[in-house]
């Protein structure tokens, strides 16, 4: 029996192992040379052209996949999500071609832009290219489904794109297909299944098991050439610190080991990846930030390294204490310092971890710790939770002025800011989570919810009136805010 493929939205539908070629690429016109004219990476993740390749670049782009060559090193293929207002959030194929040395600017790849294409791979010739799409078939009328499709070269440019119902549609050759699909075990999530190339046709596709496919969601990005080590991307719903990409080596046995993280450099944003046609570098694609390139050899560094450091200074916290985790992260910067890039932010997400469970002590005394390793690192959560717990009873307010007459000095998080103001809340600092709470809304005055919980803590401290006052400002951005309307209509219940 045929295995046909399902159709729902998934950011990578399924891959090719890697065939290696040739080299070249630079994007936008006026540059030329290969990759771009980019400098090559080494083994620590660098931007590649971002002056393109990120929502801050001159096309304002929001890459939904990674970037694929041609063989030859003539052209390059991505998917671009539009995020304007009303766009459905539909992908669209671009391509840059280099013609006489010169990149060109990006265009619409002359197969997609009228529906929802999402490229996910070039052959290794170059002559075909796999994605997915919502377009639709035989006169129907696109959904949301998506489907595989692949489109062919020819003399004349790219043929019509032909609709892929199973993985015997394949018609060469093209080594070891890894893809996603619905799981059948009714909880409708997706798993990794492979399907070999086997008298003179795909063979049925058989699931991968654990480790790599999990009660979470996997999808295929690409497998080395040797195939012996699978990149994907897992997303974990109500755990972001889980999410991103990952790679897993296969064992002797034909088990694959533990999947290792691509570590905190990367995920979670990580989202898409792919190699250079001849297997020199790996692209990288972190959601909201764009395109970043390395040396391959950062794949075999990994299967080798646990660079997901957050966690492991997280998990020497809770088990040894604080003097142990400083011992391990001067221990890791010596150890990792040339493929990862250590920063405050890394004791900011361990000290965060440890809020989401409650032990603010223990917190406390990382946010210190990284007062005294990063000492330039201002993250606006951590200054306030050091001033409200500190000795000083004004420094809450000292802080609240600083940080409003020099915001561009602090990291400000809207969401973190708030979480601390509910923190202060749950320990009974009503006075100082209103502070917190107004400082959020003088610096996100277009927020609904910042105006919605300066409500709340207004009106658990008793004082109506102005907890009815950033109530009706939070409706008025936002009149399908439900905890809203039900404050409102408490406050105004007239007196029994």
């Amino acid at each position: 029996m045929e295995h046909r493929i399902k159709e729902r939205f998934v950011p990578v539908l399924f891959i090719i192992v890697h065939m290696g070629l040739a080299q070249e690429n630079n994007l936008h016109k006026g540059f030329s040379g290969d990759y771009l004219g980019q400098k090559p990476p080494g083994m620590m993740p660098t931007p590649f052209m971002p002056s393109l390749f990120s929502p801050s670049g001159q096309r304002n782009f929001h890459l939904h996949s990674s970037l694929f060559f041609t063989p030859d090193g003539n052209e390059v293929y991505f998917s671009n999500q539009d995020t304007s207002k009303n766009s459905n959030y539909k992908c669209t194929i671009y391509h840059i071609e280099q013609t006489d040395g010169n990149w060109g600017e990006p265009e619409i790849a002359p197969f997609s832009g009228k529906y929802d294409d999402n490229i996910v791979k070039i052959s290794g010739d170059g002559n075909r290219i796999y994605f997915s799409s919502n377009r639709p078939e035989n006169g129907e009328n696109p959904g949301r489904e998506r489907r595989y499709w692949m489109v062919e070269r020819t003399c004349s440019g790219w043929n019509t794109p032909r609709h892929l119902t199973s993985t015997s549609d394949i018609p060469l050759d093209e080594g070891t297909f890894y893809f996603s699909n619905i799981n059948p075990d009714g909880q409708n999530n997706y798993d990794i299944y492979l399907s070999r190339f086997e008298n003179g046709k795909y063979s049925d596709p058989v699931p991968l098991n654990v480790p790599v496919n999990t009660h979470m969601e996997e999808y295929a990005i690409f497998s080395t050439s040797d195939e012996k080590s699978l990149v994907f991307y897992r997303t974990c719903e109500g755990d972001r610190s889980k999410t991103g990409l990952y790679i897993s080596s296969q064992l002797p046995d034909g088990k694959w080991s533990d999947p290792r993280s691509f570590g905190d450099n990367i995920n979670p944003s990580g989202f898409s990846a792919s190699l250079s046609p001849d297997g020199a570098y790996l692209f990288i694609l972190k959601r909201n930030e764009g395109i970043y390139w390395v040396n391959s050899g950062f794949l075999e560094y990994l299967t080798k390294n646990d660079l997901d450091i957050i966690n492991l200074l997280y998990e020497e916290g809770l088990n040894k204490g604080i003097s142990c985790v400083e011992t391990l992260f001067k221990s890791l910067v010596f150890r990792h310092q040339d493929c990862f890039e250590f920063s405050g932010e890394l004791l900011h997400g361990v000290s965060g971890r440890l809020l989401m469970i409650d032990s603010i002590d223990l917190a406390m005394k990382i946010i210190e710790l990284n007062k005294s390793l990063c000492p330039d690192y201002l993250h606006g959560r951590d200054q306030i939770l050091l001033a409200s717990f500190g000795p000083d009873p004004g420094a809450l307010k000292k802080l609240c002025k600083s940080i409003r007459k020099m915001k561009d000095l602090y990291i400000l998080d809207e969401h973190e800011i708030n979480s601390t103001g509910y923190l202060l809340l749950s320990k009974k600092l009503i006075d100082k989570a209103i502070l917190i709470f107004k400082l959020n809304v003088q610096l996100f005055p277009d927020s609904w919810n910042v105006y919605d919980s300066l409500g709340e803590a207004y009106l658990g401290s008793g004082k109506l009136r102005m907890a009815k006052k950033y109530y009706q400002h939070s409706l008025c951005l936002n009149g399908n805010n439900t905890s809203a309307k039900k404050a409102l209509s408490e406050i105004n219940k007239p007196e029994q």
